[in-house]
């Protein structure tokens, strides 16, 4: 699916509430294999660098939830200075709107 589709599909025509909740119970399945399979699967299509994470191992995570708020190792994503940059983003993504 395209993205712009995807998009719209979001936006408009999905139940927001219910997506949410659904999403949110998917997330904190502990599916072992399958959870590990799907993990790696995002990490290849969206490039995470898993270097930086303190266990960079998919095994570790039992969950999406696990994995998507993994602690990163000491020193991975140092915060520029307030004078270099006002605004910072410590997160793995990127500003759309």
């Amino acid at each position: 699916m395209n993205d712009r589709l995807f998009i719209l599909l979001q936006r408009y025509l999905l139940p927001k509430r219910a997506l949410t909740v659904a999403l949110g119970r998917l997330s904190n399945i502990r599916g072992g294999v399958l959870t590990h399979a799907a993990i790696k699967a995002f990490i290849a299509h969206y490039g995470v660098n898993m270097a930086e994470a303190e266990h960079p191992e998919v095994e570790h995570y039992q969950t999406f939830n696990d994995f998507f708020t993994r602690p990163l190792r000491e020193g991975a994503r140092p915060l520029a200075p307030l004078a270099e940059a006002p605004w910072v983003c410590p997160i793995d993504g990127s500003i759309s709107q």
